[in-house]
């Protein structure tokens, strides 16, 4: 009973505090927004992680960087080819939430994202319901390829990923 009634003590606190930020909820700042995110991501027919900051420097672009890892069940092997399964890749986000007047707590962006697997573009919305909190959700492709270290092994390029996950600003 007691498990029972902290967990909703927890959830009204929660509740409390989410909706006194909803006022100043606002999914991207322009100058010096500062974002971090992280979340699930499936590309191709593979899944796995991403961890990703954003700086904005303006009210309509953004620059950030990225890593993402695969879970690709396979064994590392002696000529590191286990290392075709990461990414780091740089972005440049157009965002439209000024250009359409959005609410300020909504922001669709549109990029391209250079990295060491590929080169590609993407896009994606963000819906904050705090001042500092907030989900994503993207969709990528990647149609040239960069470096990799096995030819047999092309995780990225050419495949489509989506990404969800949860978004921290300052």
């Amino acid at each position: 009973m007691k498990n029972v009634f902290s967990i909703r003590l927890l959830l009204i606190i929660a509740v409390i505090l989410f909706a006194s930020q909803q006022l100043r909820a606002q999914a991207f700042d322009g100058a010096d927004d500062h974002r971090l995110s992280v979340g699930y991501s499936h590309i191709g027919s593979l899944s796995g992680v991403e961890l990703g900051y954003e700086e904005g420097f303006n009210d309509y672009f953004s620059w950030g960087m990225q890593i993402t890892a695969l879970f690709i069940g396979e064994k590392p092997d002696g000529d590191g080819k286990f290392l075709d399964a990461y990414d780091v890749s740089c972005r440049l986000n157009f965002h439209w939430s000024e250009v359409f007047k959005l609410p300020s707590k909504f922001d669709v962006y549109t990029g391209i994202a250079a990295g060491l697997k590929t080169v590609g573009l993407g896009c994606g919305a963000r819906y904050h319901f705090s001042e500092h909190f907030g989900v994503y959700a993207a969709a990528h492709y990647a149609p040239f390829s960069t470096f990799t270290l096995s030819d047999s092994r092309t995780y990225y390029k050419g495949k489509p990923a989506l990404s969800v996950g949860l978004t921290i600003g300052w």
